[in-house]
């Protein structure tokens, strides 16, 4: 999609799918850069590839409750769309990944010793371990509600970056009843119902790592709180009110940054990105509209088309990158930009495959089963 104007009537904003693809990529470089012994100081190693992660969330609370708003449906409907749009091509990840756990191990102790490779050693070992119960775990999609005192690592196993998985799927589960109560809000017996469900949600987060639900309530929760002002604000905006929101998200924008916590990153990006769409929504001659424009443009929307594929699969690649420039390690620098030089197109091409072969066809099969139920 690339109009000039987002398209407001669906879950598909043009914006947010250039904003999927840069998202995608920048947790792709994350994990290239903690996998070489070349350090990237001043920078933090990872590059801040969680917070990219705190995004994804974020806009993800964004688009669930557009959907829920726009398109209201029955539950088994809703759920089994959610369950086809994520589940395929995780599972396939997820089966691969299982499959050459052995070889992974191997290949991890031959490369490297970058920032992460202790963590992903012992991550290995644990699953090792404990292959057949994270196994299925995984896929019920719920490794995100296995208690860190039971299993430090369970929510990594397999594919690392899947525990936002089951941390989505968490959330599809129950934002229909979230959504239900904020409608009902003004009632007390739902507004005490949404505030003891989601009070007892982050009550106990300190028992569970991030992968689950409660720890990440709050950033759902801004997603969907933007939901609710692009939906009243967007087409009503005045010259004068832009400017207030300019002051407005400037002033929020430097706390969250001068705050100085990693947890904040996220919902500063994301701040600077809504305030953008929706200056831009009001008035088309400005810096921020001029902003938006980028994300529309082909590349990052190819990119967000293909975003969820390469943000499951681009590890494996990795791997196969960390296997195949073994021969270049001894000079950190060659193969730093050796890996980084196979690892992007690779893995792009990779997430474009798996997409037509897996992700397309199951999610318009989730479609065509739910219109017959229908």
């Amino acid at each position: 999609m690339t109009s000039p104007q987002p398209d407001h009537s669906t879950a598909t904003i043009a914006e947010f799918e250039g904003l999927r693809g840069i998202l995608a990529c920048w947790v792709m470089i994350g994990h290239w850069a903690t996998s070489i012994a070349l350090s990237l100081r001043p920078l933090r190693q990872n590059l801040w590839d969680v917070q990219a992660v705190d995004v994804f969330i974020i806009l993800s609370g964004f688009v669930i409750t557009l959907l829920l708003h726009r398109a209201p449906t029955r539950y088994g409907r809703y759920i089994t769309r959610r369950w086809f749009r994520i589940a395929p091509v995780f599972l396939t990840i997820l089966l691969i990944s299982a499959w050459l756990l052995p070889v992974t191990k191997t290949i991890l102790g031959q490369a490297p010793v970058g920032e992460m490779m202790a963590v992903r050693q012992n991550i290995i070992a644990d699953t090792e371990t404990h292959f057949l119960s994270d196994l299925l775990w995984h896929l019920t999609m719920l490794h995100g509600l296995v208690p860190l005192a039971d299993r430090q690592y369970a929510a990594y196993a397999f594919v690392g970056q899947a525990w936002s998985i089951s941390l989505e799927w968490q959330f599809y589960l129950v934002a229909p009843l979230f959504f239900w109560l904020i409608r009902r809000a003004r009632q007390p017996v739902a507004a005490l119902a949404l505030v003891a469900l989601a009070g007892g949600l982050m009550s106990i987060g300190s028992l569970f790592s991030p992968a689950y639900l409660g720890n990440k309530l709050p950033l759902f929760a801004l997603g969907a709180g933007s939901y609710w002002l692009w939906h009243r604000y967007a087409a009503t905006l005045l010259p004068l009110s832009v400017t207030r929101l300019r002051c407005l998200s400037g002033v929020l924008i430097l706390l969250c940054l001068a705050s100085r916590l990693d947890a904040l990153l996220g919902p500063a990006l994301w701040l600077a990105v809504f305030h953008c769409l929706l200056v831009a929504r009001a008035q088309s001659a400005t810096v921020e509209a001029k902003l938006t424009a980028v994300l529309r443009c082909p590349p990052l929307q190819f990119l967000g088309r293909i975003s969820y594929t390469l943000y499951l699969v681009h590890f494996l690649v990795l791997i196969g990158g960390l296997a195949l420039l073994q021969g270049l390690a001894e000079t950190p620098h060659t193969f730093a930009f050796a890996l980084l030089a196979y690892l992007v197109p690779a893995s792009i091409a990779a997430a474009w495959l798996l997409s037509v072969i897996v992700e397309r066809p199951l999610m318009a099969l989730g479609r065509r089963l739910t219109q017959r139920a229908k």
